[in-house]
């Protein structure tokens, strides 16, 4: 005859392996998120209104986050500034604002396109040299300047 001590004992001890495995994983949303933030710089200037992405070496994305007024930053994976998974990363840098606008309010021209406010290398992971490493109990902030 079964007693329900025959069920509880197992049970418990699934919920304690489970339970004992989510310090790396969450397994609702996938690996966990370390808090990462940091700034973009060029010509010695914050960068504002950019967005930074962190992707992994599959080239998946994993994080990311749009500067603020001062350049700085703080990573989302799966909530609002959670962080980024731990792991080594290729960042790009881009830019939600138009390069070229059509001129006049005729749209007879374009207008001459708007220079870039960096260099394009930084906008696409085959180019960008931009690398971060996120690792659990560090501090985790970058500071990328744009050359």
């Amino acid at each position: 005859m079964l007693t329900r001590t025959h069920f509880v004992a197992p049970l418990a001890v699934f919920v304690a392996l489970i339970a004992a495995g989510c310090g790396q994983v969450n397994s609702a949303q996938g690996p966990k998120a370390f808090p990462a933030s940091g700034k973009v710089i060029y010509k010695n200037k914050p960068l504002s209104n950019v967005v930074v992405t962190f992707y992994n070496a599959e080239g998946e994305e994993r994080a990311s986050a749009t500067t603020n007024p001062i350049g700085e930053f703080t990573l989302t994976t799966y909530e609002p500034g959670d962080g980024a998974p731990a792991g080594e990363y290729t960042v790009s840098i881009t830019t939600m604002e138009m390069e070229g606008e059509d001129a006049g309010e005729g749209g007879d021209e374009a207008a001459p396109a708007q220079r870039p406010r960096f260099p394009s290398k930084y906008t696409s992971t085959d180019t960008s040299d931009l690398r971060a490493t996120v690792a659990e109990g560090e501090a985790n902030n970058f500071t990328f300047e744009l050359k």
